[in-house]
């Protein structure tokens, strides 16, 4: 009896390891906090390593609907597109593209430099616009463009920056691609617009709040979602840009999983920063109260055999 709990208990453990795709969408940041530039982001992991991204191309497709008539939103609209087919995953499975060369701190818990891992493949560029910020409208006024936007990471790309993959403003969007890896797409309640992902098997997720960071728990691929800030008035231990806010100054903070379970963000939380380029950091809710039921269990079935 207890060698069948602790294979059940193992089953469901590889169960949740296997649903992860082969190449999936790791990390992305989008919407920085002044400056806004040298610090966007979007990075890749594959579960085996130097995996060749040929053909493999990264989209950003506009999702806000115009709420005012001056407004250029148009939902559909590709607004970035990364060919990806001179690249490959490095060998920890990592791809990071930047706009900078910029040093990074990618581990605020330790000191000194740390810049991406060594072994993750980095390609900076620039984007067609500022990733997932903003534009001007008809009257070249600035307008923020992070409420709703999709992501997708497809195979076999045919269109070009500026098509519009939803002529028709009904919220489907057109396939313009022979292959689909992955795909994320977050909205704030209330925002006006289409999230496109879950169409082709991808993640549309809602919260109460704009989040900055999209960042997949490593233990099971759950997306995580909070807010950035400057690094600017953040308590000691804090070193911006990449840590999530702690509700103490402007933008204040929020931050949860894809299931909208919040997480507490506060000086202790050490585990709420980004990592381009590096590995991602294990939040460990709410999945962990399972595995200890779990594992609770198995001892309970053990004494009573």
């Amino acid at each position: 009896m207890k060698s069948k709990i602790m294979l059940t208990i193992a089953a469901i453990l590889i169960c949740c390891q296997s649903a992860f795709a082969a190449l999936q969408i790791n990390e992305i940041y989008v919407s920085p906090e002044d400056p806004k530039d040298d610090r966007q982001f979007f990075e890749l992991f594959s579960s085996t390593g130097t995996t060749s991204l040929n053909n493999v191309w990264f989209l950003e497709i506009e999702g806000d609907l115009p709420i005012e008539p001056t407004q250029l939103d148009n939902p559909g609209q590709v607004l970035n597109a990364f060919d990806l087919s001179a690249f490959s995953t490095g060998s920890n499975g990592l791809f990071l593209r930047r706009d900078s060369a910029t040093v990074i701190d990618i581990d605020p818990l330790t000191s000194g430099v740390q810049g991406p891992d060594g072994a993750t493949t980095v390609d900076v560029g620039g984007f067609s616009q500022i990733f997932g910020y903003d534009e001007e409208d008809i009257n070249e006024d600035p307008i923020f463009e992070n409420n709703v936007h999709s992501y997708l990471l497809v195979e076999g790309f045919t269109g070009a920056i500026g098509d519009d993959l939803d002529g028709d403003d009904d919220g489907v969007l057109d396939v313009a691609w022979t292959g689909f890896h992955d795909g994320v797409s977050q909205a704030e309640t209330g925002d006006a617009g289409y999230q496109y992902a879950s169409q082709f098997g991808g993640n549309d997720i809602l919260l109460g709040f704009g989040a900055d960071v999209y960042q997949r728990r490593p233990s099971d691929g759950l997306w995580m979602f909070f807010d950035s800030s400057s690094g600017d008035g953040e308590p000691a231990g804090f070193n911006g840009p990449f840590f999530a806010n702690d509700g103490s100054g402007p933008g204040d903070s929020d931050a949860a999983f894809e299931d909208g379970t919040e997480i507490t963000v506060n000086p202790s939380s050490m585990y709420l920063f980004a990592t381009p380029g590096g590995a991602n950091v294990q939040i460990p809710e709410p999945t962990s109260v399972v595995l200890l039921t779990l594992l609770t269990m198995a001892g309970f079935f053990r004494r009573s055999y």
